[in-house]
């Protein structure tokens, strides 16, 4: 693990040593400490236990990832704690990804996003909470699996290259220092050359999730098939950028497509009826959706 952090941030792991412990009745899970982490006692396990794997594995991940988000580069304030959870939170889709393959990485990911949604009272919460009556209410699912799933998609948005490279810019710029959620949007900006403004404004300084109600058209006359998708949650629109992947005839086309609007209509030139119309192909997208398809439909079936 300290091998493949290392070398997707691009910087090498920063202390002299890595100690980990395990602590009878410890009040959490884990806790990071420079060169250090206290597990609870669950994390050591005997040689018969691990036959069935490491329950303790993303765990192991999590508190390492903290040696550079949260200990090389600190959160200026308890209103930037996701800057150290969010990356130890998708620490863990990187490692299993890395480890086990892309769809066990992806699986880890959708587990994740699905602890959040699974949380209605956390939806009225922003990632960067500068309001709150104690600090220990800011240690929530959306500092923690939210904000990962934040990253994934903009992993999505920028490419791998840029992402890891902004990473890393913001590890070096910042390294033995504190910072905020804008150093972490400047590093990205420099990076891509873009204006990222609009992601940190709806995701960092925002709340909630988009709800998605997805309906379709196919015209055989026109050979078009339309995507329908309207936004119904009650907090302000959000901008989306996905992929639509149309099947046809055993081939599979993608679109890049941007959700701008409360309702917005895709429109797509096919030679017969689509096999399969899948949206949000990539499955980034931190939204609750209802895709009005048949069950056909949804199998990708005639």
């Amino acid at each position: 693990m300290i091998a493949f952090y290392s070398k997707i941030t691009g910087v090498d792991y920063p202390w002299p040593k890595y100690s980990q412990i395990t602590g009878r009745d410890f009040v959490a899970g884990a806790q990071e400490n420079v060169s250090a982490t206290l597990h609870a006692e669950n994390a050591q396990q005997d040689a018969r236990e691990l036959v069935d794997g490491n329950i303790w594995e993303d765990i192991i991940a999590h508190e390492l990832f903290h040696h550079w988000f949260g200990d090389l580069v600190t959160c200026e304030s308890w209103s930037n704690i996701t800057l150290n959870e969010s990356f130890a939170d998708y620490s863990e889709t990187l490692w299993y990804e890395y480890k086990y393959g892309k769809d066990e990485g992806d699986g880890w990911n959708n587990r994740s996003m699905r602890t959040y949604l699974g949380n209605p009272d956390d939806t009225t919460k922003n990632l960067v909470r500068f309001y709150y009556d104690d600090p220990q209410d800011i240690f929530d699912n959306v500092s923690y699996p939210k904000g990962g799933r934040i990253l994934n998609m903009l992993r999505n948005y920028v490419g791998d290259s840029a992402f890891f490279k902004s990473l890393n810019l913001y590890l070096t710029q910042n390294k033995f220092k504190s910072a905020e959620a804008q150093n972490l949007r400047l590093a990205f900006e420099e990076v891509t050359g873009g204006d990222l403004n609009w992601f940190w404004n709806q995701w960092y300084y925002g709340s909630g999730h988009p709800k998605l109600d997805i309906n379709y058209n196919y015209d055989a006359s026109a050979k078009t098939v339309k995507v329908y998708i309207k936004q119904t949650q009650s907090v302000n629109s959000f901008k989306l950028p996905f992929a639509i992947d149309v099947y046809e005839g055993g081939n599979k086309k993608r679109y890049k497509v941007w959700i701008k609007n409360r309702v917005d209509t895709f429109s797509f030139q096919v030679n017969s009826k689509p096999d399969l119309v899948n949206v949000d192909g990539d499955k980034i997208l931190l939204c609750e959706k209802k895709d009005n398809k048949t069950l056909d439909r949804l199998c990708g079936k005639k």
